[in-house]
């Protein structure tokens, strides 16, 4: 499959061993990773990473006085042992705390009623993936959608106005190209004159870029 951003990456073992080796400050926090056989993350590709070089990232959990702490890797794409796209959200939904899991079920099910399917990243999903403490009272719900052509968009923007009434929802929409847009910023976009930009995340960077370029996407037929 396409390796895009959130995309989930498990690599070989020669992979691990040559991180380690390449990155000794962190290399204990990397052999515990290996050994559990989790996957890394996909993120923007650096500027200066060779060709047939993919870039990951490990976030690991909060630590209690460090914060948040994210390893930025790069590996051989020859490295990958397998892909997989960002988790849905009906996979994670029972690792949910208590006091989500009600009002994520309802969205789920409403998603699902309006063809929309929502995927999961951020502290949520790494929490789901590996049991690990990282979610805090301040988290969010960072889900990731990806609207096939305008109505879709409209279906999934209305879905997640309404849900975040109850959720601390937040996230992007994902266009066609893989280029990615923060709902939230696209719904006040919305409110704006024409030729609107909008903040645009894509595999190499980010830009600011005209709404109407990513809605021509979108009435040219993507896949959802």
């Amino acid at each position: 499959m396409t390796l895009r951003r959130h995309s989930l990456v498990w690599i070989t073992p020669a992979g691990w061993r040559a991180l380690e080796a390449r990155e000794p400050a962190w290399a204990e926090e990397l052999a515990a990773w290996a050994r559990a056989e989790r996957p890394l993350v996909a993120r923007r590709h650096d500027a200066d990473a060779a060709s047939g070089v993919v870039c990951l990232g490990l976030p690991l959990p909060p630590h209690p006085t460090l914060g948040k702490r994210r390893i930025a890797l790069r590996v051989p794409a020859a490295a990958m042992e397998r892909v997989e796209e960002a988790l849905l959200l009906n996979a994670v939904c029972a690792s949910a705390p208590e006091a989500w899991q009600l009002p994520l079920a309802q969205l789920q099910s409403d998603a699902a009623g309006a063809g929309i399917a929502l995927r999961v990243f951020g502290s949520f999903a790494w929490q789901a993936l590996t049991g690990l403490d990282y979610l805090s009272e301040t988290s969010d719900i960072d889900l990731l959608f990806a609207p096939g052509d305008a109505a879709a968009l409209q279906r999934g923007l209305e879905l997640l106005t309404t849900h975040a009434r109850a959720l601390p929802l937040d996230g992007e929409i994902l266009f066609p190209s893989g280029r990615a847009v923060s709902w939230k910023e696209w719904l006040l976009a919305d409110t704006c004159a024409a030729g609107t930009r909008v903040l645009v995340k894509h595999e190499h960077g980010v830009a600011l870029e005209p709404t109407g370029a990513l809605m021509d996407e979108l009435s040219r037929g993507g896949v959802q």
